[in-house]
């Protein structure tokens, strides 16, 4: 959910089959006046075949400052919008062969500059194709995102088995305190390493994409560029 500035309100991850409830305090507002949100949903899965439908309800409850009874507020939905995809960028070029090892340091160019009351741009890396080497002797790798200049790595389960292949999305206002991060490191590490995990450096196959959507529009377009070492 977000206000008509671009300014994210609320966020909240809903996995299928859950009905959680979200309550969001609002802004206060004069007698007469209008406020302008939008509530956008966003699928996490990639498959282009993919078919979802969500049920929601929407409800808006006026209470004064002082003990005086709530205030009737009208609910208008308006026209469905779309936020335009400003932008898209993959690691590696298909011409550079694999992206593999252990810790990658990643940095996204070409971003708007982000305020901490007002981010306008919505900004996701996609960590997909993370295939861990099959000989290395443990049950599970696990991947962490790391922001460089966050507050600490995100809370968020990522872990492969030998030889699997995973995805995982990350948004870069997560890890920053309503800021946005442009630079992170992704860790792979063996939690618990057997008498028969290798001495050589853990490798992992990564294929990386970072795209970003104006939450406002805004015909601007993002030119984006991804350094990765």
């Amino acid at each position: 959910m977000f206000a008509a500035d671009g300014t994210v309100v609320a966020r909240l991850g809903v996995r299928p089959g859950e009905a959680p409830t979200l309550s969001v305090g609002l802004g206060p507002c004069a007698s007469g006046c209008v406020g302008d949100y939008r509530i956008a949903f966003e699928w996490m899965d990639r498959r282009p075949e993919a078919d979802y439908r969500l049920t929601w309800h929407a409800e808006i409850i006026g209470l004064p400052a002082d003990d005086r009874a709530a205030v009737e507020v009208a609910l208008r939905a308006g026209d469905p919008e779309v936020a335009a995809l400003a932008g898209r960028t993959f690691a590696p070029r298909p011409e550079a062969g694999p992206l593999r090892g252990q810790r990658l340091h990643i940095e996204t160019g070409g971003l708007p500059p982000a305020v901490v009351a007002t981010n306008t741009v919505h900004v996701q890396m996609l960590i997909t194709d993370v295939d861990p080497a099959i000989e290395i002797g443990t049950d599970f790798v696990s991947i962490q995102p790391l922001a460089i200049d966050g507050l600490g790595g995100l809370g968020v389960p990522f872990d492969l088995e030998p030889g699997q292949t995973g995805a995982i999305v990350v948004n870069f206002e997560d890890g920053c305190n309503a800021r946005r991060c442009d630079r992170w490191v992704l860790q792979s590490s063996i939690p618990n390493p057997t008498s028969a995990s290798p001495s050589d450096p853990l490798e992992v196959t990564w294929q990386l994409e970072v795209r970003a959507w104006h939450l406002v529009p805004d015909a601007t377009p993002i030119t984006l560029s991804l350094d990765v070492q």
